[in-house]
Order: structure tokens, then sequence, then C-alpha cells
């Protein structure tokens, strides 16, 4: 029989932690310096004669080290989802990002150490691998793109393995792209082409900023009660109409155009501008914060 009483509510996460402020945060941010500490500390023993035991160990260590941090993070990441104006989830995730990107750097010599070893001992090792045989035959893919360990302590890129990163990137890039390009067309067009002094086209496309400082607390405040999808999308569909009107522009275009007014192309765009990059930068920061957490990288 189908239950029909059940309340959705916010979710718990104590499973992962009871709060920011609990011992065991800090226990678990000790136990990864611990971590961290043990495998630096075999970093001359890495070598194409190394025990396998050692070996399985030390890759025992990795995965801890990967868990606790994505537990940290994970819980960060939610608290800071149920409630976007909470400072202590802000400056907790912020902490925890700053300490997934400092032990990743930290340990990255063992990754690059097991990339550049030849195939012979890497087969060896990996026959006694377990279950994280599959993590290291898919590591080694990666060998003929990897740079030098000051390089990729650098220019971290694992954060694009994760889909949703990634498409949002993508996403940002081309809005962002098409946002400034008609910043800069668009006076060049009225002042070169239309004949409008600086200051009058100035005040032709004032109208545009003040769109934007009207609409920006009011997306920042919907975020808490609409889902971010749907707010992206709305962004999304009013900069398509807005830039298909655009696209039609000829030097007829609204006749004699007076300083202080906008075609609607200007204030869609800009309207769905505010919309979609307040929310958009959101759910980027979050998917990439939970790559650089841990979820990105599985050992098993």
């Amino acid at each position: 029989m189908t239950r029909n009483d059940y309340q959705q509510g916010p979710w718990r996460l104590d499973d992962l932690f009871s709060a920011f402020d609990a011992p065991e945060v800090e226990l678990t941010i000790e136990r990864v310096e611990g971590l961290v500490a043990t495998i630096e500390a075999a970093r001359p023993d890495l070598s194409a004669e190394i025990d396998a035991g050692v070996f399985l160990r030390l890759l025992e260590k990795y995965e801890e080290v990967d868990k606790e941090i994505s537990a940290l993070f994970a819980f960060a990441s939610l608290s800071f989802a149920a409630a976007t104006q909470d400072q202590d989830a802000q400056a907790y995730l912020a902490r925890f990002r700053q300490l997934a990107a400092e032990t990743h750097n930290r340990i990255l010599f063992f990754e690059l150490w097991w990339k550049g070893l030849e195939d012979a001992p890497a087969e060896r090792l990996m026959a006694g691998s377990g279950d994280f045989h599959y993590w290291l035959e898919a590591l080694r893919l990666e060998r003929p793109y990897t740079l030098s360990e000051a390089e990729e302590r650098v220019i971290n890129l694992r954060v694009f393995k994760n889909g949703p990163f990634t498409a949002g990137a993508g996403l940002g890039f081309v809005f962002g792209l098409t946002l400034f390009g008609s910043m800069f067309v668009q006076p060049l067009f009225l002042q070169h082409l239309r004949g409008y002094p600086v200051f009058d086209s100035a005040l032709i496309l004032m109208p545009r900023a003040g769109v934007m400082v009207f609409l920006a607390p009011i997306a920042g405040r919907l975020y808490n009660y609409v889902d971010s999808r749907l707010l992206i999308g709305a962004g999304i569909a009013a900069m398509l109409v807005g830039y298909y009107d655009m696209a039609h522009f000829n030097l007829d275009v609204g006749g004699r155009i007076r300083p202080g007014t906008n075609r609607p192309h200007d204030l869609l765009q800009v309207g769905g501008i505010d919309v979609f990059f307040h929310h958009h930068h959101i759910a980027v920061h979050i998917a990439g914060g939970l790559t650089l957490g841990g979820n990105g990288r599985r050992l098993a």
C-alpha cells in the first residue's frame, strides 16, 4: 500500500557532521593532516622496486584522505545549498575548498609518480591492487597529457571532470562573450554609425545599468525559493529574445533614439543576464567545489 503521509522537510546532515563547530570537524581535519604527512613521508620509497604491500597501504591512505575531504566538503556544500545566506556555511565552504586544494597539491607527487612509472613495474603493482586496479589503470591513461609537478599545482584541470561544472563554465563563456561583445559594439554603433555624441550614447545605454541594479537583489532573494535551474532557464530565454532582436539591427533601427531610452532588447538582455549569471555562478561554484573536494576523483 502506498503511503501518503510523508512530509518533506529540510535534509539532515547528521550522518556527516552535527554542526560546523562540532569536535568531529576538527578531528577530521587532524586525521587528514596525519594521513597526508604519512604519504609525504613515503615519497622517498616511491620507485619501480616498491613492495606491493607498501604500495597498497599507500593507496588505502590516499583513499582515506579522499573520503575525509569529501565528507567535509559535502557537509559545507549541502549546508550552503540549504541556506545560501548562512555566513558560517559560506566561511566553512571557503575553508574546506582551500583545504582540499592544499591537500591535493601536497600529495600530487603520488599521482605524477604513478603516471610516469614504466609499464612493467606498473603491471606488477596493479596485479595486487585489488579494488584500486581500475582507478590506477584509468590514471595511467592521462600520462601523455601530464605536466610537471609545479605546472600541475598551478593548473588544476580536475574540476572539468565534473559534467555540471564543465557545462556551466561553457555557458558562462558563451554568454560572457555575448554580453561583453554587445557592450563593446553598441556604443560604436551609436557613435560611428548613428552619429550620436559620446554623452548621448552613454545616456541611451544607461537604463541597462539601472535594470541590473534593480534585479540583482531580487535575483538573489529568488534563489532561496525557486529552483535555480528554472531561474537560469528564464535568464537564458530573456537573453535570447533580446539578442534575436539585436540581430536585426540596421541604420534605421528605432528611428531617432532619445537619450535615456532603450529598445526592449537591451532591457531583456541585461535582465536575463542578471538572473542567469547570479544563479549560474552559484551552481558552477558548488559543482567545481565538489570536484576539488574529492567527488571527481574516486579511487575504487
